[in-house]
């Protein structure tokens, strides 16, 4: 059984969700979607030929029936195995109308959530409850059940070779970027963009500017100069030419008892955010604006990685324009180091053989035992044979960027998008070696130069961004009376979740030291996030 208030269905199956064809930013009609439901090998001819944020639904051969979640989709599609069916739903509240489980946490799940929170493989926090990941495809027969994956960076990566220049790049990703951000709007329709100042948000209002005739710009500001990006805001706008709302971030807004997602199988991390969209909803009511977007996932999307292996693969390529020692310098001028000790550490890198790339691991304040059995397992984490460190590297941060999409109750409005996860943008980018992201001390360089004539230099060229780093400690100083039975005496520490010696010391009156804060600030969701499911 599908409950669904939109899609296009056909004799084989059901789409649900908008669907593009490759390189188009027009979403397909009801007609246009049935042949492919018909399709005998539908889903390898979606991943193939289309996009979007879509679900399909149809059947093969025989009795089977499968479902595939669109590549880098934000619609989700949570599942549960019953003894003689299997729900599917795009939320936890529609999976239990249906015959899903009353929704349990699960504690051990939670505890390897929260070591690794941005590795989508399956698992979610609730019992017998788990989650469709992006290009993959859920196979029901009579008698079994398996997931394969349709969509793989490794195939892309396979299939379409590296550019070869770093102009043919800039295209590529400009173009990526404008399809993939025109697809989610309507020219006339209302539209909000959080608007940071930095290059990721700015190649989104760029993007929006010459496709909506209706944007309005949000900067939330934060007292301290480390966080103030207004100058880049404004400088945007004006290019722009589009109107900026600037707001004082509210503490206010933030409750650590409520969990700032309060739906979802997992928590998100983010009690902070609840003063961001209290912003945009307030804005959204005042403009019409039905959509919320923003700059999310460009970190990972546009490769900014922190490492040497970029300099590798370019010792490693066969392309001309690959110039090892530039890399190394780019990379040694943002890490602020010498040139000599970045090239030291990519030989000694070379000399390991590595190539997977390492998930990054977070014990702080957890409970040692609930995580000892804890290993970071995806099937893009596995690279073929011969690729290139820097390559595997890139792959890790497009599986992390997929944490991005879905991390919001589908039913919310206005809807909040993060456009530059989609699969366009992940395609071109995937055809960029790792040492082509670097030039001249700057990461980003496609993108950098995709949007050159289309923003203020001042933001193409910047090297840094604002953080609201200050603005977390200053919120856990604030509310660390709170904080302290919150969380010693709460659901984590009763089952074991965290550390509670660690997180008492933690919560040690005093200014906020390090980026335990940032920790205490997710420790916190993840504990109104598991009380509201109690």
């Amino acid at each position: 059984m599908i409950a669904t208030v939109e899609g296009s269905s056909g004799p084989g199956g059901r789409i649900i969700g908008p669907i593009f064809r490759r390189g188009d930013d027009t979403a397909l009609t009801a007609d246009a979607v049935e042949p492919l439901l018909q399709h005998t090998d539908g889903a390898r001819v979606l991943v193939r030929d289309f996009w979007g944020d879509y679900i399909a639904i149809g059947a093969k051969a025989g009795a089977e029936r499968y479902a595939l979640r669109s590549p880098f989709g934000d619609l989700s599609c949570y599942w549960h195995e019953a003894s003689d069916h299997v729900v599917l739903a795009s939320s936890i509240r529609l999976l239990g109308a249906f015959g899903g489980p009353a929704p349990a946490v699960d504690w051990r799940g939670l505890s390897h959530f929260l070591v690794a929170t941005d590795l989508r493989n399956g698992r979610t926090c609730l019992r017998d409850i788990q989650e469709l990941g992006a290009g993959q495809m859920l196979q029901v027969a009579l008698a079994n059940v398996r997931i394969r994956c349709c969509w793989s960076p490794w195939s892309c990566t396979e299939q379409m070779p590296p550019f070869q220049s770093r102009d043919a790049a800039a295209n590529a990703m400009r173009s990526a970027i404008d399809v993939a951000v025109s697809a989610c709007v309507n020219r006339d329709t209302p539209v909000i963009l959080l608007l940071s100042g930095g290059l990721d948000s700015s190649a989104v209002a760029a993007a929006l500017a010459a496709c909506t005739h209706h944007l309005t710009c949000l900067t939330m500001v934060v007292a301290d100069a480390q966080g103030d990006e207004r100058s880049q805001a404004r400088a945007v706008a004006h290019h722009l030419n589009v109107p900026l709302v600037e707001i004082m971030r509210d503490p206010e807004q933030v409750d650590f008892t409520r969990p700032f997602a309060p739906g979802l199988p997992r928590p998100t991390g983010a009690p902070f955010r609840q003063a961001t969209l209290a912003a945009a909803d307030r804005l959204a009511r005042d403009t019409g604006a039905k959509q919320v977007i923003d700059g999310g996932g460009g970190d990972n999307m546009f490769c900014s990685l922190q490492s040497v292996v970029p300099v590798i693969d370019a010792l490693l390529g066969l392309n001309r324009a690959a110039r090892p020692l530039a890399t190394a310098a780019s990379i040694a001028r943002m890490a602020n180091v010498s040139l000599v000790s970045v090239m030291h550490r990519a030989a000694l890198r070379m000399m390991t053989g590595r190539v997977a790339y390492r998930w990054p691991i977070d014990r702080m304040l957890l409970n040692p035992a609930m995580i000892d059995d804890f290993i970071p397992l995806h099937p893009w984490l596995v690279p073929p044979q011969v690729t290139p460190p820097g390559k595997a590297a890139q792959v890790g941060l497009l599986l992390a960027a997929v944490s991005v999409v879905g991390n919001l109750e589908a039913e919310r409005r206005p809807a909040i998008l993060s456009p530059l996860v989609s699969q366009p943008i992940a395609e071109a980018a995937l055809r960029v070696p790792s040492w082509m992201w670097f030039e001249e001390g700057r990461n980003r360089a496609p993108v950098r130069r995709a949007y050159a004539t289309r923003l203020p230099t001042s933001v193409v060229s910047r090297r840094s961004k604002g953080t609201p780093t200050g603005f977390l400690a200053r919120l856990v100083e604030k509310e660390a009376d709170m904080l302290r039975p919150f969380l010693l005496d709460g659901c984590l520490a009763i089952h074991g979740v965290i550390d509670r010696a660690a997180v008492e010391a933690a919560l040690a009156p005093g200014p906020a030291r390090d980026l335990r804060f940032a920790r205490l600030l997710q420790l916190a969701d993840a504990e109104a996030w598991a009380r509201s499911w109690s």
